[in-house]
């Protein structure tokens, strides 16, 4: 497909832009359609294989490994390629396949991206919070975020490999990989914020849909300046290390019940209870900083115009109002819905 369609070369909107056929419309909702498509099998695929294991496996979910295996397995055995097969139906022009200059980030400009989404991150799950906290006080059902059990969970080795290891990995080839290089050949904005939105309703509940999404932001633009999967990997590795292992770690080493007795408290006591402090402080001060880089930065975020850019006034019902779009989004609410009512 071509921007510029053989009867209309040379010919340009109102607006300054080339223009874009009726054919050309069809073709990239064609494309999101598929994309959207993808996801919703993902989704679908992994909920049902889920199911299947807590009916078939039961005895073995009760155990430390088998709640790791059995919620994540399905996810990446059989949801993933499954959308992946479907993805391949649709080329990848854009993304690290565009003709367009690419960056490489020396190592204090990806600690400067990192601590710009730690800073959004926080932003994010503050609202989150507040949202399902009237949602508790105005309904009165208690929703607890699936994430949480996992990242309270004792076993650290199980907690590395599940979430700060494959998570990230297979997260990052679905949403910045597999779905950047198909979409931004039809606008880089477009793409980034497409791809955080899908990154945000995949993963099921409000809570970390407010904070995925923004830092889904800063993930995909990463990759769409630097064509390299490493740099968004690294973040969302080091992210969830802090958010799903550090902080759980710090907090299930403080023996609660010591602090009753302040007067009789031991060294071995105290020396938990001093480094979560340091930590909580550490957090702070990189969630300022984060806060001010953010304040000066964004102003400097730019995209170059696709090669087959998407018309204002017809992105909308492009990207979003198709089969396969729909699909993954309705399919995402669904999950949304359970997890505030069920939990």
């Amino acid at each position: 497909m071509v921007n510029v369609t053989q009867e209309n070369q040379g010919y340009t909107d109102p607006a300054g832009e080339p223009a874009f056929s009726e054919k050309d419309r069809r073709e990239a909702r064609k494309c999101f359609s598929t994309l959207g498509l993808g996801c919703f099998a993902i989704v679908v695929v992994s909920s049902l294989a889920q199911i299947a294991c807590d009916l078939l496996f039961s005895k073995w979910e009760a155990t430390s490994w088998g709640m790791w295996v059995f919620a994540f397995a399905p996810i990446y055995v059989l949801g993933v390629p499954a959308g992946l097969l479907i993805f391949r139906r649709v080329p990848a022009r854009g993304g690290a396949y565009a003709n367009t200059k690419k960056i490489s980030l020396k190592p204090g400009q990806f600690i400067q991206m990192f601590l710009i989404a730690l800073f959004l991150a926080n932003l994010g799950n503050t609202v989150g919070t507040i949202l399902t906290d009237v949602f508790s006080a105005l309904t009165g059902i208690v929703s607890d975020v699936d994430i949480t059990t996992y990242s309270m969970a004792d076993s650290f080795f199980l907690k590395i490999l599940f979430l700060v290891i494959l998570a990230p990995m297979f997260e990052e080839l679905v949403f910045r990989k597999q779905l950047i290089d198909r979409m931004s050949c039809y606008g880089e904005r477009l793409a980034v914020v497409t791809t955080a939105l899908m990154f945000g309703l995949f993963h099921g509940n409000i809570s970390q849909f407010c904070y995925t999404f923004p830092i889904g932001l800063v993930f995909g633009y990463t990759y769409l300046k630097t064509g390299k999967l490493r740099y968004s990997l690294g973040m969302h590795m080091g992210y969830n290390f802090i958010g799903s292992v550090l902080t759980s770690t710090l907090i299930n080493d403080v023996d609660l019940s010591a602090l009753d007795n302040l007067d009789a408290l031991s060294f071995e006591a105290l020396a938990p209870v001093a480094l979560l402090l340091i930590y909580i402080c550490a957090f702070l001060a990189a969630t300022i900083v984060g806060l001010v880089l953010f304040l000066r930065r964004r102003k400097k975020v730019s995209f170059v115009r696709a090669e087959m850019e998407l018309p204002k006034g017809s992105k909308f019902r492009t990207v979003y109002l198709n089969t396969g779009m729909l699909l993954f989004v309705l399919s995402s609410i669904v999950l949304i819905v359970i997890s505030a009512v069920v939990g």
